[in-house]
């Protein structure tokens, strides 16, 4: 597993992203390869590398694995959960850590987001009916003038 510390960079849970091979290739003892597992880890501050401590990482990462490399040197790679980051060591500049996946968490009742999603769904529903004269087909198609006319007000 490759352990890849970040700083200023947002990563999501369950997105592909793009990184040329060096984003990750000094972090690594092997040669990159697909299907590879990554952990990246949040700095508090920016540091340089040799100066890293375990102190100096937030407790919560994200995992990823490497879905492609390509020819050209860029890596396709696919972010998979919120991890709960311990035991951090650093030898040599190479950072090794376990990692369990973090419970998610539900802040919204199921029926209050019910609620809300309803509410939107109709306010949606008739903004693009007001803007189109219509619904459906023609107001996606007409969502162009969306910006236009709210402008106008």
């Amino acid at each position: 597993m490759i352990v890849r510390p970040m700083f200023n960079l947002v990563l999501l849970p369950d997105v592909n992203y793009y990184f040329k091979n060096d984003f990750l290739k000094d972090w690594s003892l092997f040669p990159i390869e697909e299907k590879e597992e990554i952990l990246f880890l949040v700095l508090r501050e920016n540091k340089p590398r040799a100066e890293l401590q375990p102190d100096d990482f937030y407790p919560v990462g994200v995992s990823a694995k490497i879905e492609t490399v390509e020819e050209d040197g860029n890596l396709r790679i696919h972010t998979l959960e919120r991890v709960n980051v311990s035991c951090i060591e650093i030898h040599d500049g190479y950072i090794e850590a376990k990692a369990c996946v973090r419970a998610g968490v539900n802040d919204l009742p199921q029926e209050e987001a019910s609620e809300r999603f309803g509410k939107l769904q109709k306010i949606l529903y008739s903004l693009f009916s007001d803007i189109s004269g219509g619904c459906g087909r023609e107001a996606i198609f007409s969502s162009g003038r969306l910006f236009q006319r709210q402008s106008v007000r």
